[in-house]
């Protein structure tokens, strides 16, 4: 893009965006909770069990440590597929300490 070859860099960043499923071919759906490392585990495993049937990207924030634990489940649904009324009221039912943003502007 610096060098004035935009339509190549366009065309690069939405290849890499299609494979990797990421916006605009999917919508992210990103779930958010911290605690301590026993809490924050607990809470994945009840996620977990509860979004079985979904393909879920689970990691840690770079800040975390064993007293403060900051963790995050990335679901990527296809734009087609969008909304999953299913996962859409499933999601409802979740607790209001886990933290849901459909199309957050960061998933860090």
């Amino acid at each position: 893009a610096s060098k004035g070859f935009i339509e190549q860099f366009y065309d690069g960043e939405i290849a890499v965006r299609q494979m990797l499923k990421y916006p605009p071919f999917s919508v992210f759906i990103l779930l958010s909770w911290q605690g301590t490392r026993q809490q924050v585990q607990e809470i994945e495993a009840t996620v977990q069990k509860a979004l079985a049937d979904e393909e879920v990207t689970y990691y840690s924030a770079p800040q975390s440590d064993s007293s403060k634990m900051m963790r995050y489940g990335l679901i990527r649904i296809e734009r087609s597929q969008y909304p999953k009324k299913t996962l859409i009221d499933l999601l409802r039912t979740f607790p209001p300490y886990i933290k849901i943003e459909i199309d957050p502007e960061r998933i860090v």
